[in-house]
């Protein structure tokens, strides 16, 4: 079980290195997202994680935007970016849209909670019958390394979810918005703690002007930024101290 520990003092031992973030503009190319008169989804979005990389950089996190201009990704290859970048935070950025013209505001996707009812196990009956055969020992041991990886990745995963909150709940400080789940995509397949923010309705005529607006981007950009680099320095105590080039621990 030697192993075991080892993984699970790599799980909750904060080190020191330089974090890396992964913003994520939907959309891009042919693909324009919603479109509600001049605002479209895809540029606003692409407008708005590059102020919030260039705020991030200023204070030493490395940054990758999975587009940085106005090309069509699939969601795999923005997958499989975070991936290769090895990031720490994953970041998706949207605007919405509704039939409903009344709806407006931000909103939050987490990706939603698993649940497992409990961990499987070799069962043994002392006094069984003639009937009942005794595993062999190799096969025992088997089942029990498959049992200690199934319950490591259970509390991976779990570590995951809850990091993903701790962000989202941080951005919502400082955005008041509703924090809702669904299994999209980017989320369900990065491995790290991740948030989708929809960041207005371009539908509803008020978020509509602001998102076209320079200044409230900028101002949105800055809080989004502020949020996750409280959020690095809460759960990253030493992230921060180090500089651009400092090795990450893998």
């Amino acid at each position: 079980m030697g192993f075991s520990f080892v993984f699970l003092s790599l799980l909750f031992t904060s080190s020191a290195w330089c974090l890396t973030v992964v913003l994520d503009p939907g959309h891009g190319g042919f693909d324009k997202g919603a479109v509600y008169g001049s605002a479209q989804e895809s540029k606003i979005v692409l407008l708005l994680g590059q102020k919030v990389k260039e705020l991030l950089e200023q204070h030493k996190l490395n940054v990758t935007l999975t587009r940085s201009k106005d090309e069509f990704l699939s969601l795999k290859q923005r997958v499989q970016i975070s991936k290769k970048q090895e990031g720490d935070l994953f970041v998706s950025l949207h605007a919405n849209a509704s039939t409903d013209r009344r709806a407006y505001g931000l909103e939050f996707f987490l990706t939603p909670s698993r649940r497992t009812n409990n961990f499987g196990s070799v069962k043994h009956t002392g006094n069984d019958s003639s009937n009942s055969a005794t595993p062999p020992d190799d096969a025992i041991e088997l089942s029990k390394s498959k049992d200690v990886s199934r319950i490591l990745r259970e509390i991976k995963l779990n570590i995951q979810s809850q990091k993903s909150l701790k962000l989202t709940r941080t951005l919502q400080n400082d955005l008041p918005g509703n924090i809702k789940q669904a299994p999209f995509y980017v989320l369900t397949q990065t491995q790290m703690p991740s948030v989708l923010i929809e960041v207005g309705f371009l539908s509803h005529p008020k978020d509509n002007k602001k998102l076209l607006n320079d200044e409230y981007r900028n101002d949105l950009a800055l809080k989004i930024a502020d949020s996750i680099k409280r959020y690095t320095r809460a759960t990253y105590p030493s992230a921060n101290l180090l500089d651009e080039n400092a090795p990450t621990p893998r």
